[in-house]
């Protein structure tokens, strides 16, 4: 498709025709959801590819860049394809090879010790494969007046960067996660191409832990309280009669306390925690925006905490009270948000961006699909 040469400035976004990102609804997703749901049953599931190629469509058509729709050119054909041979090449081999060596060898047998380990390891590096993989695909098949992304690195790489560091996690009591965090989403956006122009990102991850300290520290405070209320709950004497302030309690009044506790801090845990998380998601989102480039464009977001908790306590209540059914209207809540808060500001000329020569892959989202990482 030939591209008109423009050069745009990009402002503040602005729900107005000629926005530059945006999103524009588009009817028919209810009559999706439904369908798909239907067919779901039918099927045993197997529609499910299908069902969620036809509402990536529909998502993407919603999706303008200066005025111009992205199409999602994907098929239910691939992912199902892909599923296939993940569980057929990798996941019965690894479930099934752990499993005879446990039942021919005596029970505790170091070897069987060792084959479980060994299938834990290569699970969790299979997990990162899996994410550079499903983002390898989706931007293959994604198009923008023609032009698709793609990955340009290798799948293996990413994942054994993402085992090391995340093997190192609580080694550092889990300190290490935004360091961890900018790394990862600076591996994965350093490989993506859009056409035969790169995505740029480089930033100090130090913004982000005034910010982690508050989730780090929320969250010992609400395990505290939970341990708490298990250890008086508890029937080891020598563990009540450790803390003076108890000491004076007799076991029923500790039983009642600790029960009482239990069931004020665990809603109070789910509450705060997702509270101390959106509190750095919003953060996080905000800083990787900032420290990513593409060509002449500079990214940066207004993600706030109060409208990540609303976006989620909303999808939490339509995909309650829907049963799940209504599950496109939360991916479509979910791409409305970034497109939304997303800014992007400077010039772009359309006409120096070339098709990537990158080779497609075949196969769609199989490793991502078995361990249910993809959010799409």
């Amino acid at each position: 498709m030939t591209m008109q040469t423009q050069t745009p400035q990009f402002g503040r976004r602005e729900q107005a025709p000629g926005a530059l990102l945006e999103y524009v609804p588009q009817p028919g997703l209810g009559g999706l959801a439904i369908k798909n749901f239907l067919l779901k049953i039918i099927t045993l599931g197997i529609y499910g590819f299908w069902g969620k190629t036809n509402v990536r469509r529909h998502i993407w058509s919603c999706v303008k860049f200066m005025g111009e729709p992205l199409e999602y050119t994907g098929t239910g054909k691939e992912l199902f394809l892909g599923m296939l041979v993940v569980v057929g090449i990798i996941i019965l081999p690894l479930t099934i090879i752990p499993l005879i060596i446990q039942l021919t060898l005596p029970e505790g047998h170091y070897i069987g010790v060792v084959a479980q380990v060994v299938q834990a390891i290569l699970l969790i590096y299979l997990i990162g494969v899996g994410i550079y993989r499903a983002r390898r695909y989706r931007l293959s098949r994604t198009l923008w007046r023609g032009i698709r992304g793609t990955l340009t690195g290798s799948p293996w790489h990413f994942a054994w960067r993402n085992f090391w560091m995340t093997f190192l996690l609580p080694f550092t009591f889990f300190w290490s996660y935004p360091w961890m965090s900018m790394r990862l989403n600076g591996h994965i956006t350093n490989d993506t191409e859009f056409g035969s122009a790169p995505f740029r990102f480089a930033g100090p991850t130090g913004p982000l832990y005034k910010r982690f300290a508050v989730l780090w520290i929320g969250s010992v405070a609400m395990f505290g309280l939970i341990a708490l209320s298990l250890w008086l709950t508890s029937s080891d004497d020598k563990a009540s009669d450790a803390a003076d302030f108890f000491s004076g309690m007799t076991d029923e009044t500790k039983a009642s306390l600790g029960l009482a506790l239990f069931f004020i801090a665990l809603p109070m845990f789910f509450l705060l925690i997702s509270i101390f998380r959106a509190v750095y998601i919003a953060g996080e989102l905000n800083h990787f925006a900032k420290c990513t480039e593409f060509e002449n464009i500079r990214f940066s977001m207004d993600a706030t905490t109060l409208s990540l908790i609303g976006l989620a306590v909303g999808n939490f209540f339509i995909l309650v009270f829907s049963l799940g059914i209504a599950t496109p209207f939360v991916q479509q809540r979910l791409i409305k948000y970034m497109c939304d808060h997303l800014t992007l500001s400077g010039a772009l000329n359309p006409a120096s961006i070339q098709q990537s020569q990158a080779e497609l892959d075949k196969r769609g989202e199989g490793l991502a699909e078995v361990f249910d990482i993809d959010a799409f």
